[in-house]
């Protein structure tokens, strides 16, 4: 696990990287209005993209994972088509619905005509390399899926851009016409190497009733995905309607830099999904509460120095992007109390998805989101951008140390680096 971790997590931090030199390009392209422009058109394309996917990522790497015990490739690779042509048909119906309400509630949101076309276009692509990368995730190929989602979907982005910038001035209208090539290319790509990867398309004919169990099966994890969109996105949404594009770009800027913080808790959960699958399938639970105490030491070992410079250091980082951003630095170090509780109760809410646990892990999360949401239009409205950031800390803190004590109760896992199982007794 750990050079799979280190793997990964290297690549998390590549694509940081380059997503940091992103964020610079339109902050001093377009200055904070630009970036927050930018944010609020990913936010409102991921918030429908929730829907669209119907909780298939999670899904997908559960069902893929059934597989491994038994080598059963053919069976994988139809499971592969499933779940495509059912994020199709999802797809196709929240742009319905979408399109319907577009004219709605999402006109007071500044969402130029160019953004409308590109969320469209864009939810297509984004579904399908979330189901390609899920399945990839089940087949134990964590770091493709990876190297795809992390490093060259930003790389792609950033080196679009900088082609944009040398033929014509970056617009927002721009920034969104280089996220669609971007997505297109990179879920070229994964299409290819999985088909490669099976030798042979997938089966796309299925019945009813296999269609059905899919969206049964998947829609537990549509409530986990819905909300923690919600209380991750919330903060943006709050902060939009309390004040203003400038400060959507600030606090969206501060969240990005404080998520890398969490690039190794994603390389961890994406390995550490499928081991924790098979092992609760198989009965094994000695060997699952081995993997979540593997998974609890890496999370505390990585996220540590990380969190510890970007506390330290946050005034000197958003100095770069511009004095605008500089009032950032408060925002940083609130959210990062939020991330340091979320490294120290380890990868409980994996824990308890791929064990069976997936009603009681949307409870969970429906009552952090709920904290989170009042607690920021309360705190912003009181305290502005900052308080914004302190319902977000809230929140996640609170579905962590919540799901931890489910997982020691329920599943007898201490997630600790050196816990050890307890008794059923």
């Amino acid at each position: 696990m750990l050079n799979k971790t280190l793997m990964i997590s290297g690549l998390r931090l590549a694509g940081a990287s380059i997503q940091f030199l992103f964020n610079l390009l339109i902050a001093k392209s377009l200055g904070a209005d630009g970036v927050g422009g930018y944010y609020l058109f990913l936010a409102t394309m991921m918030g429908l993209a929730v829907f669209a996917k119907f909780g298939f990522e999670h899904a997908a790497v559960k069902a893929v994972s059934s597989f491994n015990i038994s080598g059963d490739s053919s069976g994988q690779k139809n499971i592969w088509g499933h779940y495509l042509v059912a994020a199709s048909i999802s797809s196709i119906t929240v742009i319905f619905v979408y399109m319907l309400v577009l004219h709605g509630v999402l006109r007071h949101f500044d969402l130029v005509s160019a953004g409308k076309t590109a969320i469209v276009a864009s939810l297509f692509l984004y579904v399908a390399l979330i189901v390609n990368c899920s399945v990839l995730r089940g087949l134990k190929k964590p770091v493709v899926a990876s190297t795809l989602e992390e490093l060259l979907l930003p790389l792609v982005n950033v080196t679009a851009l900088s082609l944009f910038f040398l033929i014509e001035d970056i617009t927002i209208s721009v920034l969104y016409k280089n996220y669609m090539i971007a997505l297109s290319i990179v879920m070229l790509v994964s299409f290819i190497y999985l088909l490669s990867s099976f030798n042979s398309v997938p089966r796309l004919v299925m019945t009813r009733a296999e269609l059905k169990e899919i969206f049964v099966v998947a829609s537990p994890f549509l409530g986990i995905a819905s909300l923690t969109y919600a209380y991750n996105w919330a903060g943006t949404w709050v902060v939009k309607y309390y004040l203003d594009l400038a400060d959507v770009g600030i606090y969206n800027l501060s969240w990005r830099l404080v998520a890398i913080s969490a690039f190794v808790s994603v390389a961890i959960r994406s390995i550490s999904a499928p081991y924790f699958a098979s092992a609760h399938a198989e009965g094994d639970y000695q060997l699952l509460q081995k993997k979540a105490a593997q998974a609890s030491m890496l999370f505390i070992a990585f996220s540590t120095p990380v969190l510890s410079v970007l506390y330290i250091f946050s005034d000197v980082i958003l100095g770069v992007f511009g004095e605008d951003f500089e009032r950032g630095s408060i925002v940083i170090r609130t959210m990062i109390i939020g991330q340091a509780v979320v490294a120290l109760c380890g990868p409980v809410g994996y824990l308890l998805m791929m064990c069976g646990e997936e009603k009681t892990y949307v409870r969970i999360t429906f009552v952090s989101t709920v904290i989170t949401i009042v607690s920021a239009i309360i705190l912003t409205k009181n305290h502005g951008i900052i308080g914004a950031a302190a319902g977000f800390s809230l929140g996640i803190g609170f579905q962590a140390v919540v799901a931890w004590l489910v997982v020691y109760k329920y599943l007898k896992i201490t997630c600790a680096p050196f816990g050890g199982r307890r008794s059923h007794g």
